[in-house]
This record gives structure tokens, C-alpha cells and sequence, in this order.
């Protein structure tokens, strides 16, 4: 599981704030033309340039330079943008052994190439190394007044997901929160990766069977789905199936059978709904109804479900 806008995809803004010794246009150019590749999704291309910048800061610089820190970091970039992780991490390596040598260890950069590196670890399957780089990556950026808050919520919410595949469920309900403090005061109750962050914590304490704590997190997605979208929105009637479901799953059957309905009621007054999403609503409704022994209730819905498939 990983975030809609996973920390791989971070660009150094120091790119534009190193003083060349080399003719700079050669550098900077070739990283802009780089960078221009990489934000159209032309991954081989752009750390085929990558490369080029690289070649000119060692030439220009040796091999302990920021230049050539962050050419290695860029190519690592380009790399994970391609899905070749093992190839991601060794470049982010090259950059943190540079970085290491030429900064001082709460300088940004550090931090910033330690948790991308973590990623690529990540990514790759080795959890057990990942985790001390987060957290030595936390640890580094909320050492520094230069760090942004919310520059610590992409490894913290990195963090939480591999302790809860690990099943450390404290440790990760402790950085979900973390987070979402952070996205609270610098985003809005309402704001999307907020409400991204609850989705997560919710499965989490789901994964625990905390169903109270569940609900309650149900209802705070809601309501602020309702106050970006309106009361009769898709995403709102998701909400309330995700809420319907909870309930049916512990066997509160009224709770479940009544947000099911809420559900289905916003979604029959949307005309282009999804079939597929609309098809499984009723499905689990029609469960519900067998369930409870009302099969004459859960026949018709079994065959709307089955319609909607079909077409």
C-alpha cells in the first residue's frame, strides 16, 4: 500500500541554488532538460541525461560535490520512476555517501536522500533495512528548523505501512497520528491527504478489530467528504457503504442494513454511477437481507446486482 504521491517522487529544489565552477549552463542545463524527460514519464531518456550531468560535475568537481551528489540522487530518481529499484537504491547509496562526506548530518539533503533510499528498500522487499534509514530520517529533518512539517509526513506515513505489514501495530498507529497532526494544521480537516491518512488508520485499527475506533474514524472521512463534496456525492455514498460494511462484518445489522440504504439512496439519483461499485452494494445488501431471513427482499437485489454485471 503504497500513498497516491509515494516520496519517490520529490525533486531537490536545491538543483537551482549551486554555484558552478564549470560553465553552469552545461550542468544545470543538462539537469533541466533531465528533469523536463522525468516529469513527462520518459524515464530512460531522462536518466540517459542524467548521466551526461553527471559526467560533467565529476569532470568539472572531482568526485565529493553537491553536483555530483545530487546527479547521483537524480538518476536514482529516474530509475524508481521506471520500477527498477535495485538499480533506485544504489544510486540514492552513491548520493547518501557523498552527502555524508560533504554536509553536516541535519542538513536537509541528508535526510531527504535517506528516506528515499528507505523507499527503494522499501520496494524492493528489505523492510529490515529500510526502517532505521526512516528513522534516522525523521529523526535528522525534525532536528532541522530548515525542514518543512510536512516534508516528515511522506517517510512517517512510509514508516507506519511497513509496521503494520510487520504487525507493529502501536508503532504504526503512533505515526498515522503523527502524520495526521501534521496534514491537520498545515492542510485542514478536510483536505484529501487527510482524509488519505484516516482511510489508513482505519484499515488499521480494522486489521486490530478495534470496530469502535473504526466507526469513529468512519465518521470523521465522512464528514469531511460532506463538506467537500455535499451531502449526495459518490464519494459520500462510499463512505457509507465502507461504514455499512464495518458494521455488517461485526453483526450489527440494523447499523449496516440503514448506511447500506444511505448508500444506495445517493447512488440511485446519480443516473452515470459506476455499475461495478452499484452491483456490489447491492450484493452485500442482498447478504445482509439472507442474513436476517428476509430472502424476499434479497432476490430482487441479487438479480439487479447480476444485471448490472452483465451489462
Amino acid at each position: 500500500m503504497l500513498r497516491p504521491a509515494p516520496i519517490l517522487l520529490i525533486v531537490l529544489s536545491v538543483l537551482s541554488s549551486i554555484s558552478c565552477q564549470a560553465p553552469p549552463e552545461d550542468w544545470q542545463s543538462l539537469n533541466d532538460e533531465a528533469l523536463a524527460l522525468y516529469d513527462a514519464g520518459q524515464f530512460d531518456q531522462s536518466i540517459d541525461v542524467f548521466k551526461k550531468a553527471l559526467q560533467v560535475a565529476k569532470k568539472a568537481h572531482g568526485q565529493q560535490h553537491a553536483e555530483v551528489a545530487i546527479s547521483h540522487f537524480n538518476i536514482g530518481l529516474g530509475y524508481a520512476g521506471k520500477g527498477d529499484y535495485q538499480a533506485s537504491a544504489a544510486s540514492f547509496e552513491r548520493a547518501l555517501k557523498i552527502e555524508r562526506a560533504i554536509r553536516e548530518p541535519n542538513e536537509p539533503e541528508v535526510a531527504t536522500t535517506l528516506a528515499h533510499l528507505a523507499e527503494a528498500y522499501h520496494l524492493q522487499g528489505k523492510t529490515a533495512a529500510a526502517i532505521p534509514l526512516f528513522e534516522e530520517a525523521l529523526e535528522l529533518q525534525s532536528q532541522t528548523e530548515k525542514t518543512d512539517p510536512l516534508d516528515l509526513v511522506d517517510p512517517m506515513f512510509d514508516l507506519a505501512l511497513i509496521h503494520q505489514e510487520r504487525e507493529n501495530f502501536e508503532q504504526a498507529e503512533a505515526l498515522y497520528h503523527r502524520a495526521l497532526e501534521i496534514e491537520r494544521r498545515r492542510l485542514g480537516q478536510f483536505h484529501p491527504n487527510v482524509i488519505n491518512t484516516l482511510t489508513y488508520l482505519a484499515g488499521l485499527q480494522r486489521q486490530q478489530g478495534k470496530h469502535d475506533q473504526v466507526q469513529q474514524t468512519n465518521q470523521e472521512i465522512l464528514a469531511a467528504q460532506q463538506e467537500n463534496f455535499g451531502p449526495e456525492h459518490p464519494e459520500v455514498a462510499a463512505v457509507y457503504f465502507h461504514i455499512g460494511r464495518d458494521y455488517h462484518e461485526q453483526g450489527t445489522f440494523a447499523e449496516a442494513e440503514a448506511s447500506y440504504q444511505q448508500a444506495l439512496k445517493i447512488l440511485a439519483k446519480r443516473p452515470a454511477s459506476d455499475p461495478a461499485t452499484l452491483a456490489t452494494m447491492k450484493q452485500h445488501l442482498a447478504q445482509l437481507y439472507r442474513q436476517t431471513d428476509r430472502i424476499e427482499l434479497a432476490e430482487p437485489l441479487e438479480q439487479e446486482a447480476a444485471g448490472l454485471i452483465e451489462d
